[in-house]
């Protein structure tokens, strides 16, 4: 009789772990592509106040993730022992690739409707593949490649009225904004190269992911400060001398300096762009670890269908609502069929050894204690991970070693080496 109850208790207990563990990727999951859409609502929405200050933007986004990221680490390295990697270069190079990145979507972000920056920023999955077939020597699928030439096709079909209004109307408005969308176009491409990076370097050690976000964002944060000199030396209607206007549209909501500065605005929307950048990349991350690789990229996946349609929406936009016409809509479906196909692209589908092969796909079952994440010895053989565009940072699948049972915050430092591993 007690072993009966015994048995009943464990059976009990493995049911609702599995159940708490479902509703938790849930959670994640629909909190990630809420966040991800919000974080891009509000990205576009500081453009209508602010847009004339693009500089301005990228030095207050990019120094307020310093002490953001700041704090966890000096927890990290002074609490948790720190880590036994002390390089910097790694980081410094994908803060740079970043802040390139940053640099042409915001000065871009006031003449692209939101929509189109969302489409537009998919090119990341055809320059990553580029990329990694260049330096890492990945070799792809027929249907990674179908997926590739399917998203092309979904960009153009999105670029080709916008550019037969050019050629037809000639007007400096419309120019303006096929230039600006040709530079989101190529935006991605810095991002990719940061993604290869990734993948060529950290699959040769473990990484930090806190000191990985903070070094990272600290460099981009540096070459992003360093505009403001160069703007004042080589504009000639530099933005700097008019910062104590757009300090007024902040901090006072002053409709002289622009109508849309009413309702404080501007600050509410920098600074949910900037919250919402930060909770989508915790969970993303989150996400990863207790899903795994291929569920995370499903979820990006529906995010491209989501984030678009939520410019349409009057309680997210306002007065800027963004009405989905029909090319849209038809890029937007020929898009995510070209996403889907290259997802889920099987990784046994790749060119690798049958017993690497074995591995990489246990490696990405996500009822393992891996947490989906390739082996450090076997990721060097895969294509790049890619989870965001335009969300954070983390541009790729990080380094993580199966099984410790341990806070991602305290991944790889010195106290983390002493945890129990999961069974």
């Amino acid at each position: 009789m007690i072993d009966s109850l015994r048995r009943a208790f464990v059976e009990f207990l493995l049911v609702a772990r599995r159940a708490f563990s479902l509703l938790r990727v849930a959670s994640l999951s629909v909190s990630l592509l809420a966040c991800g859409a919000l974080q891009r609502i509000a990205f576009k929405r500081i453009a209508y106040p602010l847009g004339e200050y693009p500089i301005l933007l990228l030095c207050v986004i990019s120094a307020a993730f310093i002490p953001l990221f700041g704090f966890p680490y000096l927890y990290v390295k002074y609490a948790a022992g720190g880590t036994d990697d002390h390089r910097i270069l790694p980081y410094a190079i994908i803060g740079a690739l970043n802040a390139v990145n940053g640099g042409l979507t915001i000065f871009g972000n006031a003449y692209v409707p939101g929509y189109l920056q969302t489409i537009l920023q998919q090119t990341i999955i055809p320059f990553t593949m580029i990329l990694s077939v260049l330096l890492c020597g990945t070799r792809y699928t027929l249907q990674h490649l179908l997926g590739v030439v399917i998203i092309i096709v979904g960009v153009a079909v999105q670029l080709g009225p916008l550019m037969s209004s050019d050629d037809a109307a000639g007007s400096s408005t419309t120019t303006t904004s096929l230039v600006w969308s040709l530079v989101y176009l190529v935006a991605p491409l810095p991002v990719a190269l940061a993604a290869v990076y990734q993948e060529l370097e950290f699959s040769k050690r473990k990484v930090n992911l806190i000191s990985l976000m903070y070094w990272s964002n600290l460099i981009q944060a540096i070459i992003l400060f360093m505009l403001v000199p160069y703007d004042l030396a080589t504009t000639a209607n530099s933005e700097v001398p008019h910062w104590p206007a757009a300090f007024r549209c902040i901090a006072y909501s002053d409709k002289t300096v622009n109508p849309e500065c009413a309702g404080g605005q501007a600050g509410i929307y920098l600074g949910s762009c900037i919250l919402w950048m930060l909770v989508s990349q915790l969970l993303q991350a989150e996400l990863v670890r207790h899903a795994g690789a291929s569920l995370c990229a499903v979820v990006m996946t529906l995010g491209l269908p989501t984030t678009a349609l939520a410019f349409s929406i009057p309680q997210l936009m306002g007065d800027h609502i963004e009405p989905i016409d029909g090319s849209t809509v038809l890029a937007l479906s020929v898009i995510l069929l070209g996403v889907s196909l290259y997802r889920s692209a099987r990784i046994d589908d790749d060119s690798v050894a049958p017993k690497e092969a074995e591995g990489l796909m246990a490696s990405t079952d996500s009822t393992s204690g891996s947490g989906g994440r390739t082996p450090l010895q076997r990721r060097g053989s895969v294509q790049p991970r890619l989870y965001s565009s335009g969300i954070g940072i983390i541009q790729s699948e990080y380094t993580h070693d199966e099984g410790l049972e341990c806070p991602l915050l305290l991944e790889h430092t010195r106290s983390a080496a002493s945890s129990p591993r999961r069974r």
